[in-house]
């Protein structure tokens, strides 16, 4: 049985991501409550057929682990 190398998927452009999310970008994360964060790594679910990102979150009791659709990019204002 072959196994796929997770290192060589690209899941910036993946068909599960659809808001292009990548590793290092700021986000606002929308469950129940919207709160950012910032994106430390990204991990294909292949059984459930999911993308999870990782997160530094900047507020206590949120998730740290989120699925990638409820995220989205934060633009900067600056």
């Amino acid at each position: 049985m072959q196994q796929l190398n997770m290192e060589l998927l690209d899941l910036v452009s993946h068909e599960f991501n659809k808001n292009k999310i990548a590793v290092g970008d700021p986000v606002f994360v929308n469950i129940q409550s919207v709160y950012p964060a910032v994106v430390r790594g990204l991990k294909f679910d292949s059984k459930n057929r999911k993308i999870f990102a990782y997160l530094d979150v900047f507020g206590g009791g949120c998730p740290s682990r989120v699925d990638v659709s409820d995220c989205s990019k934060r633009e900067n204002n600056i």
